[in-house]
């Protein structure tokens, strides 16, 4: 079984290299990167990640965050290989209603460009207990996206509605909901369950970004999920 890993809102999957060193060396894994050179529409990244999915092998799309909207387009056209979807802080729908104002009215471009304040990354997104390393990796993944390209992302978020297709995705599915997130409610879970109606939720202490604070529990349930799809 092979592991497509789609990344959040930056797009680089640099961000998954905890949870790699936390994974099985045995275990197979992909991780796609977005193009980082021009603002996609969801449905183009989703065109784009699926002329990369395994057509000779049974695959697990594990989707982060803002990539979310792009596995359950993918999952609508029902691949031959796909085996399941794992979301992580993920959401089908704008997590935050309000956003659909603000990004209009804020600098978006201008304000991602500026420093990050150690502390407001580690509570918003990575945790109070969050390593000084962790916060470098997070930072240097950043500053290798341009802040017009973040902007843009951010304003998808905020127009996201998946309601233009139907999944008919019947294998299992697996949502790893972060307890402390303060950029996605809970409530975003329970959306993804109308696509998904036999989702199962996995509550993990931590942030917005899980599989960066806690990658060993994230891992962990990403391998008994797996496994469940062997037997």
């Amino acid at each position: 079984m092979k592991l497509i890993l789609l990344p959040g809102m930056d797009g680089t999957g640099l961000l998954f290299a905890p949870l790699l060193l936390a994974l099985p060396s045995t275990l197979e894994t992909q991780v796609i990167a977005y193009p980082a050179d021009i603002a996609n529409s969801y449905l183009q990244l989703a065109d784009f990640v699926q002329k990369q999915l395994p057509t000779d092998a049974p695959f697990v799309v594990l989707a982060e965050s803002f990539s979310g909207p792009i596995a359950v387009a993918i999952s609508c056209t029902n691949p031959p290989m796909f085996r399941g979807i794992i979301f992580v802080s993920s959401f089908v729908q704008t997590p935050r209603l309000a956003m659909r104002n603000l990004v209009h009215r804020l600098p978006l471009a201008r304000l991602l460009s500026l420093p990050q304040p150690a502390l407001l990354l580690r509570l918003f997104c990575l945790g109070m207990r969050a390593s000084d390393e962790l916060i470098a990796l997070f930072r240097d993944t950043l500053s290798r996206v341009r802040p017009t390209i973040l902007a843009a992302r951010l304003v998808m978020i905020s127009q996201a509605d998946q309601n233009t297709c139907k999944s008919e995705f019947s294998s299992p599915v697996l949502y790893l909901r972060a307890t402390n997130d303060w950029l996605v409610p809970k409530d975003s879970a329970k959306s993804l369950q109308r696509w998904y109606p036999k989702m199962v939720i996995e509550d993990i202490t931590g942030p917005h970004f899980l599989l960066q604070a806690q990658p060993e529990r994230c891992a962990q349930e990403i391998i008994q999920f797996l496994e469940t799809l062997d037997q």
